[in-house]
């Protein structure tokens, strides 16, 4: 499974690192990376774009290599010391691809994924469209992700529905707007829930 996720061997590579490291990363990774395939088709975006995205959407946890155990495994609370060492993985994440010469998009999702439309973000503080359009995209999927799928922190799944009208809530403090609307109706659509669930069954332990 591993091997299917890109043809570029440097990718594949670091995601074969970040599966040893921990497998639930790794899919959660695989799935922002596939959902984010699909909703650059869905927008028609050119072929370069897309596949920067989509590298990018694989890659954007890479930095989570370098977080202790202890903390990334972590089910309990965070400590705001241990909050603060995650939030590093971004800039630790563009240190680590850094060596592989990829395109700067590439970079700016993994270094600014988790930046705020509101500036509230982090690593830098940036806001709206200072945000690069690549990491706003992701930002997006990544938090979709995150609230319909279960993982460690994540206190109870929300159903597509539940997860729509929470990024929507949220556009225009903490994601793009139009991002969100775009996003929204392309989950919309009417074989998403379908292709979805089928592929994460399909691809996910």
């Amino acid at each position: 499974m591993v091997n299917a996720l890109c043809d570029d061997s440097k990718t594949t590579n670091m995601m074969e690192k970040l599966f040893a490291k921990d497998p639930i990363t790794f899919y959660h990774s695989q799935r922002v990376g596939h959902l984010s395939k699909k909703f650059t088709d869905w927008l028609q975006l050119d072929l370069a774009t897309t596949s920067n995205i989509h590298v990018g959407a694989l890659l954007h946890d890479i930095g989570k290599l370098m977080i202790n155990d202890s903390i990334l495994k972590k089910t309990g609370p965070l400590t705001k010391m241990e909050y603060n060492l995650i939030k590093e993985h971004p800039n630790i994440g563009g240190k680590i691809v850094k060596p592989c010469s990829f395109p700067n998009s590439i970079v700016n999702i993994i270094k600014f994924h988790h930046e705020r439309w509101d500036g509230e973000g982090y690593p830098k503080g940036l806001s709206k469209k200072d945000i690069p359009y690549e990491a706003r995209l992701v930002c997006v999927v990544d938090a979709f992700d995150a609230m319909v799928v279960n993982r460690i922190y994540t206190k109870e799944k929300k159903t597509i529905s539940d997860a729509l009208q929470e990024l929507l809530d949220c556009a225009n403090s903490q994601f793009d707007p139009s991002i969100v609307d775009e996003f929204v109706l392309f989950v919309n659509k009417s074989s998403f829930e379908q292709d979805f669930f089928k592929w994460y069954h399909n691809n996910i332990i």
